[in-house]
């Protein structure tokens, strides 16, 4: 079952305080464990990678050395639009010279390249400033932040239209916050650079750590981390608290495990409205990017789940937010013999439901999948039938109401404090996204696929 994964048992009573639970699809960050992906020039041994999506500077002398970490992969594979973020945190550096986002087709320092007239993309660290450059024919095209702090996360989304820009062959873009990743977060300062005429390059090698050899000793300390280098999606959960989820897994002692009905892994969850079965994480414990978490804009989200349920009354799900504290954000419901969803509007004290069409057949598997955009208002249903082998519903529209924002939890079963409407049956691999999927994704999340890209993870406990 994908649900969550704790290092140790937590009792009901206890859940409140771990910030365990809720499975995710996202866009893997890149992965530093295996070395043969990661080639590394590294002579002083100062380059290092403490964690798996992390890569480390202890007094890297990045003008004096040729050094640096590259990944190979493919000609052409960074072409057109692209999107890509991650996390940087400078310590120390006197003078230093050296890049932390990298691109290019030769392996060689930047120096190399430039005296080379060989065109690469960069950004890099001088000083405690960020110049984003893009070399061409030997020629640089720059812009500088205002100076940054020390020991400070710094969240670094890169941009690239490639029909933009002065020249119509590309502009990049860089984005600087802190708390989160743009369009969230503090905005600290934003980079442009025109792409030169008769420019439009893709390209092979991504680089995580890269010199600027010009014979001098100047030396960086500091990180990057949290990679994520094929779209636009930043992890709904940071990325230390992340691990692949796929198999057997440990559920709260009060949910049984059905080691015997399960769609995926070993086992699934079983929920007894008689026993009060329920999970939830408390709003605290909800990241900046989770869907209609308080405080933030983003309303829009993509769920998916397996159900087996006796489908005798209506039933609560999961959801967002308490429908008894008037505080109702979205939940989905299994009412009898329909599936329909309700959005949280009128501050969360009214919900609007938005209905499937297909007559569910109860103790039954169904793979349920629900989008909403909260900028169209556009949903849709995309119900899968295990017995018949086909899909028996993708009733869409649009609804009438904005879905409300509110602080609330995230539950599975029924909210907290509530004991009404109360789901029973069997779940499995519970998976939630903030933004809306597509329905080869969602069939692909069904067939127990991993769509290219993409990785189940969880909240781990770090006990």
């Amino acid at each position: 079952m994908l649900l969550c994964l704790c290092a140790q048992a937590w009792a009901l009573n206890d859940f409140s305080d771990d910030p365990n639970c809720v499975a995710l699809y996202n866009f893997e960050a890149a992965d530093f464990t295996t070395p043969s992906d990661w080639i590394e020039t590294d002579p002083g041994a100062d380059i290092s990678f403490p964690a798996r999506y992390k890569v480390q500077w202890s007094s890297l002398n990045t003008r004096n050395t040729d050094s640096y970490v590259y990944h190979d992969y493919g000609a052409g594979y960074f072409s057109g639009d692209f999107t890509h973020k991650f996390i940087l945190n400078v310590s120390g550096s006197s003078n230093a010279a050296g890049y932390c986002w990298f691109l290019a087709n030769t392996i060689d320092d930047a120096i190399g390249l430039r005296t080379a007239g060989i065109d690469y993309m960069g950004l890099r660290i001088y000083t405690m400033a960020i110049q984003l450059y893009v070399s061409e024919n030997g020629t640089d095209y720059t812009d500088v932040t205002v100076a940054l702090s020390t020991s400070t996360d710094y969240y670094i989304t890169i941009s690239r239209d490639d029909d933009a820009g002065a020249n119509g062959t590309g502009q990049m873009t860089v984005d600087i916050h802190t708390g989160a990743h743009h369009p969230d977060g503090t905005h600290i300062d934003t980079l442009t650079v025109d792409c030169g005429a008769g420019e439009q390059n893709d390209f092979r090698y991504f680089f995580v750590t890269q010199s600027s050899n010009t014979g001098n000793n100047y030396y960086l300390t500091g990180s990057c981390r949290d990679y994520y280098l094929d779209g636009s999606r930043a992890p709904i959960f940071p990325i230390d608290l992340l691990l692949d989820a796929k198999g057997d897994n440990d559920l709260y002692d009060n949910i049984d495990a059905n080691t015997v009905d399960y769609k995926q892994g070993t086992q699934s969850g079983q929920f007894a409205n008689a026993d009060a079965d329920q999970a939830w994480i408390e709003e605290a414990y909800l990241s900046d990017d989770f869907p209609c978490k308080g405080g933030t804009s983003n309303t829009s989200f993509s769920v998916a789940f397996w159900a087996n349920s006796p489908g005798v009354d209506d039933t609560r799900v999961l959801g967002k937010g308490n429908v008894t504290n008037s505080t109702n954000c979205w939940c989905i419901h299994l009412d009898g013999t329909k599936v329909y969803a309700g959005i949280g509007y009128n501050g969360g004290a009214s919900v609007e439901a938005l209905w499937g069409t297909a007559v569910l057949t109860a103790d039954q598997w169904y793979h349920i999948a629900f989008t909403f955009d909260g900028g169209t208002k556009d949903w849709k249903f995309r119900v899968w039938d295990a017995t018949a082998g086909s899909v028996v519903d993708t009733t869409s529209g649009t609804a009438v109401n904005s879905i409300n924002v509110e602080a609330g939890e995230f539950w599975l079963a029924h909210e907290p404090g509530s004991n009404v409407w109360e789901f029973t049956g069997v779940l499995d691999e519970v998976v939630i996204f903030n933004d809306v999927l597509t329905d080869d994704q969602i069939d692909d999340i069904r067939g127990d696929q991993e769509p290219p890209g993409w990785v189940g993870v969880v909240y781990e406990d770090d006990e």
